[in-house]
């Protein structure tokens, strides 16, 4: 039998994957994983470095706005601590501040710096990595000169105008003059009606025609509305002193122009809260509407050409020696000038005394008992109202005084002047007298020249908010025209003129912040 033997071969020794004899793959595939994942884990602790970084930049700037507000009542290192104390920045949290404080300026720095411990970093013996950030943040108050120019014509005795009027002003006022603000704003109040009243201390800066001295209101030619400036030396025409009405009163009590010490006076560079709120409170309002010239006014008292008038002011006591320097130069990039002006009307006619009735002696005497004559020239006798006598000397005979048309003017209303004495026995006399005022410039050219001076002014740099308020089409579009934008025009009507003061004073207030 045959025996058959069967042979297996033997199987080849099984080899694992990645492994050759001196296992040196299997190490280097392990430290190329170790150094993705340290790789990966740098990047992340970084990644979180940078996100942190700029949390901390962010509530650096933050924290430092708020400490340098000049509304803060808190010392700049207590906001910056309570600041960062309510922040969410990540980890340990460290800060230095500093900070100067002076008058109308608050400047402070904070350096932040926010420790974390590492994830990955740790396997290069990084433990923590620190983000820093620095902000500085000054606030200031720019210099600040506004001229607020204010209606004060008959219609404004409608609807309470008046009343609001004076309570959204003195709201101004207050919210302009804050404790922060000191010595650097300065108010000058421009009422006007038909005209503009300068006061005696103001007038007396500028070269005004003698005619009187009852009161201190000035006509303008259109030539001097081309520039904000108004030469102290040229001669500017006053207005004659006079009532246009028919008023029974002697001597009169409604003057065109009011007289010096009635409350309408133009008040010049104020920060006195308390004495402009006064002298507000005591506004009344009466004739017509001369816009214009409440601007023509307004200008000035911001052109750098008045600061010698200023000086002058300040050294007799009626402007505050804070105010030194004032205004100042139109291209001083720390100094916003600001013209807020408002009206209920439009410009109307204005009128004044014709020049030969304007100076010079009348036809009216008086005696030493205060009886009254007029010379006839029709007739050629003297006429005494008093008793109705035709006499050929005035009453009290050479003792009698012949008044000056000033003096008449300011004694009797143009009106009452040429009836009481001339109409009933001198009618061509009494028609001159009763014609005596003549119109100097209507509205529409009264428009005109108040626009020239609106842009010459805008174009100096002067922000104009202008108000409409209960106005009517025209005067409304002139005093958009005149605004320095569309959005500085505000259409007011009732008690919408508080809230509308109150913008513009806001507005005002954001603009004079510097950061």
């Amino acid at each position: 039998m045959n025996t058959e033997t069967t042979h297996f071969a033997t199987p080849a020794p099984l080899r694992k994957f990645g492994k050759n004899q001196d296992g040196s793959v299997t190490v280097f595939a392990l430290m190329v994983f170790l150094m993705m994942l340290i790789a990966g884990g740098t990047a992340v602790d970084f990644m979180r470095h940078e996100t942190i970084r700029s949390q901390v930049q962010y509530n650096a700037d933050r924290a430092a706005l708020a400490a340098a507000s000049l509304k803060q009542d808190s010392t700049p290192d207590a906001v910056v601590a309570d600041y960062l104390d309510k922040s969410t920045i990540f980890g340990e949290v460290t800060y230095l501040s500093s900070s100067s404080i002076s008058s109308g300026t608050r400047s402070v720095s904070v350096d932040i710096s926010s420790t974390i411990d590492t994830y990955f970093l740790k396997m290069l013996g990084i433990d923590t990595l620190t983000a820093s950030a620095s902000a500085t943040a000054e606030e200031k108050i720019q210099a600040v000169e506004i001229s607020l120019v204010l209606d004060i014509s008959e219609s404004m005795n409608e609807s309470l105008r008046l009343e609001n009027l004076k309570t959204a002003s003195k709201e101004f006022v207050s919210s302009m003059l804050t404790s922060e603000s000191a010595n650097a704003t300065s108010i000058s109040v421009v009422p006007f009606a038909g005209f503009v009243s300068l006061g005696d201390g103001l007038a007396s800066q500028y070269n005004i025609t003698s005619e009187h001295d009852y009161s201190t209101c000035v006509r303008f030619p259109i030539s001097m509305f081309d520039s904000t400036a108004l030469s102290t030396t040229v001669s500017l025409n006053r207005q004659a002193h006079y009532d246009s009405s028919g008023s029974e009163d002697t001597p009169i009590h409604n003057p065109i122009c009011p007289v010096a010490g009635d409350g309408k006076n133009v008040v010049p560079l104020s920060q006195d809260e308390t004495a402009l709120h006064s002298m507000i409170d005591g506004l009344t309002a009466g004739g017509t509407t001369a816009i214009d010239l409440g601007l023509r006014w307004a200008t000035a008292l911001l052109d750098p050409g008045t600061q010698g008038v200023v000086t002058n002011l300040i050294a007799s006591g009626e402007v505050d020696s804070a105010f030194a320097g004032r205004p100042y130069n139109f291209n001083d990039s720390e100094t916003m000038k600001v013209i807020v002006i408002m009206t209920d009307g439009d410009n109307t006619r204005q009128w004044d005394i014709k020049p030969e009735y304007k100076s010079g002696n009348s036809y009216i005497y008086v005696d030493a008992a205060g009886v009254y004559s007029a010379w006839l020239p029709k007739l050629g006798k003297y006429f005494v109202p008093s008793n109705g006598n035709l006499q050929d000397a005035p009453e009290g005979g050479d003792a009698a005084i012949n008044l000056s048309y000033t003096e008449v003017w300011n004694t009797f209303s143009v009106g009452k002047h040429a009836e009481y004495f001339f109409k009933a026995h001198d009618t061509p006399t009494y028609v001159a007298m009763r014609d005596a005022e003549e119109p100097t410039i209507v509205g529409s050219s009264a428009n005109s020249r108040m626009l020239e001076l609106c842009r010459v002014a805008k174009d100096t740099g002067i922000v104009i908010f202008s108000i409409g308020f209960d106005s009517p089409k025209n005067g409304w579009a002139v005093m958009k025209t005149c605004a320095s934008s569309k959005s500085h025009f505000y259409d007011s009507e009732g008690l919408d003129i508080s809230n509308t003061f109150a913008s513009i004073a806001g507005a005002i207030n954001k603009l004079k912040l510097t950061q």
